[in-house]
This record gives structure tokens, sequence and C-alpha cells, in this order.
């Protein structure tokens, strides 16, 4: 991310790969064994490989990938949106409102020790104040921090090869929450479906309508010694289904929660590993 970052403060990719190159050259000459050393060309060319900077072609084909990603992201965003609503109508008829398709808040990461009236463009990029319902806010927000496509400087930290992965990541992590939405909803219909389907019945008998195959005996609804429906027994049947859903179904509606606290948990653990792995090596 660190040559993101420097290209993101040239406006011209010339200049850019001018003083790239120059600083390349003088690592080379403070790191690297000269030439005339054994194994030194061989390691040399391998280095100048590694380190040489993106062609303007390579960049624009990057523009060009960043723009398909970003339409396939939109798309996604979108059918989350109508996914999440329909999840939360869903747990709240069931009595499980408290139940949300996403975290509120991320895992504990450390980006990097800044001094005091320091900066960090990946932490505080032009798109972390901008309030995107993004999955991947749930891992890691500083992720997100520069997918801003109103931004130059968010463009450029994109269209760079690191920059690239990170929408990649984050168009991932969307469509595994897409996918944990469509199993959710479809499970919790299934599930619920006999006792809204009653509810709806039982409008419509009181409206004087009747379907064939209904699920309510609608014989209950009626009594020898009055005409038309009896209050009393319609009101325990919808009672009845109402209850159901809120005690019995809402015990087993789909917690999308409860699928990635496992993970969550594991990722937490590894990442403490290798922080620890890190420290004993590096400090």
């Amino acid at each position: 991310m660190s040559i993101a970052l420097a290209e993101s403060k040239f406006g011209d990719p010339a200049q850019f790969r001018k003083c790239y190159l120059k600083e390349v050259q003088a690592h080379e000459a403070r790191h690297w064994p000269q030439p005339e050393q054994e194994g030194g060309a061989s390691e040399k060319k391998q280095f100048a490989a590694r380190l040489q900077p993106p062609s303007l072609l390579f960049l624009q084909c990057n523009a060009v990938e960043l723009l398909r990603l970003r339409s396939e992201l939109m798309n996604c965003l979108s059918e989350c949106v109508a996914l999440q609503n329909l999840y939360r109508r869903q747990v709240k008829t069931c009595n499980r409102a408290s139940l949300q398709p996403l975290y509120s808040e991320g895992l504990a990461f450390e980006h990097g020790l800044l001094e005091e009236g320091e900066l960090s463009f990946l932490d505080d990029g032009p798109a972390s104040m901008l309030e995107i319902e993004l999955a991947i806010n749930e891992i890691d927000p500083v992720i997100a921090s520069n997918l801003n496509f109103r931004s130059a400087d968010a463009f450029k930290m994109m269209i760079t090869p690191s920059g690239l992965e990170e929408v990649r990541a984050i168009l991932h992590y969307q469509m595994m929450q897409k996918q944990a939405l469509i199993v959710a909803t479809r499970t919790n219909q299934i599930i619920m479906d006999t006792h809204l389907r009653a509810l709806q019945e039982l409008e419509l008998v009181k409206r004087g309508h009747a379907l064939p195959n209904m699920v309510i005996p609608v014989s209950a609804l009626y009594t020898k010694i009055s005409e038309g429906i009896d209050s009393t027994n319609f009101g325990k049947m919808k009672s009845r289904y109402t209850t159901n859903l809120s005690n019995n179904v809402s015990s087993c509606i789909v917690s999308i929660g409860a699928w990635k606290s496992l993970s969550r948990t594991s990722l937490s653990k590894k990442y403490q590993e290798m922080m620890a792995i890190c420290e004993k090596s590096y400090w």
C-alpha cells in the first residue's frame, strides 16, 4: 500500500515514475551487492523487477476493472438492502427484533502507531466519514476508508494493485453477506409460512371470502347459536397462531450473527497469534 500512497501524491505519472526510480536506485546502492560480487547481478535484477512501477496501460486496465467492480458492488448492495429489510420484518414478526443481519462494530485491528498530529491516509481516507452500510465494516472498516469514487485521491488509490485488491475484498464479503441473507430469509419464510397464511386466511374469512384447501378450520369460527363468525372463536384462533409465531417459531428463526460468531472468534484469535509472532521476530 506504500506504492499506492506514493502514487496518490503525484498528479503526473511520469513525475512519479522518475522519483520512484530514483529512490529504487538509491535503495539498491545502500542494500544490495554490486554486480561483480557473486550472485549480486541476479539478486539485483530480481529486486528491480519486483519494484517496477506500474505502466500507464496497466493503470488504465485497473481503472476499467475498478468500474466493473463498482457496478457489481452497487447491484449487490441494492439486493442486500432489500433482503435485509425482509429479514428485519421476519424477525420482528416473530418477536426477535434483537437479531440483526450485521454486527455494529468491526474487530479490533491495529493499523499502525501514529504520532500526535499525524494522519494515516489508510485509516482516515476520503471515505472514512461516509456512512455506507457495507458488510466489510463488521470485520474492518479501514478497508473501505478509500472507497469513494467522487474523490480523485481515492480513485488513484483504488486503481493501484493493492487498492484494487481492497475493492475486490469489499465486493466478495458483500456477496457472502447476500448469500447468507438469501439462505436466512428463505429458511425463515418456510418456517413462518403456515402461520402467516393462517393469519391472512382469517382476515379473508372476516371479510366474507374463502379459499380452497384453507389452513384454518373454517367451521370452528361459527357457532349454532349465532349467525356469522363468532368473535370469541375468531379471537382465540388468531391469538393461537400469533402466539405460535412468537413462542414456537421464533426459537427456530435463523440468526445470521450466530453463523458469523465462530468465524469472528477464530479470525480474532489468529490475528492475535500473528501479532505475537511479529512482535517476537521483529521487536
